[in-house]
């Protein structure tokens, strides 16, 4: 649950009663009175989750950037949470891919592939560590886990070629 989650409190009691509704669901159409919260549960509870963290964003974003809309649509046309500086290239021309890329790191959208020392390689987010900067030239970003539904994205393979 926490790695959908920003790690801010309402996030994660948001999640947690996103599963419940689900336990409690699960539980009267079987017809019982009582159960615990399942990792079906949770799962289940991921598309409603990942809804209301969006519109979260577009509460904290909107006012300030009022093309925000269209930026998320650009990670919806990737159809992938994880993708390649080549496949967003051009994929807005308003902005450049650098400004595009930061605008989505500053709020903790997408994350970037930075070295992790002795266990290689990690997908680092703003929210876990403001202090560190953001590397355009990663080889590789990451949408956050906790949109993955809302912006009807895949795990597995690699983002379209180019967007188009």
């Amino acid at each position: 649950m926490t790695f959908r989650s920003y790690l801010r409190p309402r996030d994660i009691i948001k999640f947690a009663n996103c599963a419940l509704d689900e336990a409690k669901q699960r539980v009267l159409s079987a017809g019982g009175r009582s159960g615990l919260i399942s990792n079906a549960d949770i799962t289940d509870g991921r598309k409603t989750y990942s809804r209301y963290l969006l519109s979260e964003l577009d509460d904290e974003i909107a006012a300030a950037e009022p093309k925000w809309g269209e930026y998320v649509e650009i990670l919806r046309r990737l159809q992938a949470t994880r993708f390649t500086r080549d496949a967003f290239e051009g994929a807005y021309e308003d902005l450049s891919t650098d400004e595009l890329l930061a605008f989505f790191y500053r709020y903790s959208i997408v994350g970037f592939e930075r070295a992790a020392g002795a266990a290689g390689l990690e997908i680092h987010f703003r929210y876990l560590d403001e202090t560190i900067r953001f590397n355009p030239k990663s080889n590789s970003f990451m949408v956050h886990r906790g949109l993955k539904e809302a912006l009807e994205l895949r795990d597995a393979g690699d983002a379209i070629e180019h967007i188009e």
